[in-house]
């Protein structure tokens, strides 16, 4: 007897699994992923509602702006006169449309002259838009010489068209 007890087994390990959600490298991963999105949240709120956003520019600031950048630029072929006058074009409707509450930027340019001339505004405004809006006309059958007065004389006129229609505070 004493034989077959040498011979017996004992148990001294219990069988024991521990679950993958159980252990530490679960629980420290899970709380990073945790910290990482509150952070996250934070950071969009933060961004969303509290950051103060610049104000923004009035509109005659930002046409006065990109004509100045038209002034700079110089237009030696026809060309570069003609990509005057789309620029031109471009920001006085622009201009025209957030001053004056206007859909004005979808409108070709005869359409927005003709579109203007229905609307309450200042006659030379009227008038200014028209003669820009004619100048691409003009460029195609002018010499270098005319076209350099003609973008000129257009340029000065834009610049005057927003300074006239600045509202006074």
């Amino acid at each position: 007897m004493e034989r077959i007890q040498k011979l017996e087994l004992y148990d001294i390990y219990e069988l024991w699994h521990v679950p993958f959600w159980q252990r530490t490298w679960f629980k420290v991963l899970v709380a990073t992923i945790g910290i990482i999105i509150i952070l996250a949240g934070i950071y969009w709120f933060y961004h969303r509602f509290l950051k103060k956003k610049p104000a923004p520019i009035p509109p005659w600031e930002q046409a006065l702006a990109e004509l100045k950048r038209l002034q700079m630029q110089s237009y030696e072929t026809k060309e570069q006169g003609k990509q005057f006058y789309f620029q031109i074009t471009d920001i006085l409707k622009r201009y025209i449309g957030a001053r004056f509450n206007l859909d004005t930027y979808g409108k070709t340019d005869e359409e927005l002259v003709s579109f203007l001339q229905g609307q309450q505004l200042i006659g030379p405004v009227k008038q200014g838009i028209a003669d820009i809006a004619q100048g691409c006309v003009f460029i195609k059958f002018a010499g270098q010489e005319a076209m350099q007065e003609q973008i000129k004389r257009h340029l000065d006129l834009g610049v005057q068209l927003v300074l006239q229609t600045i509202p006074e505070q």
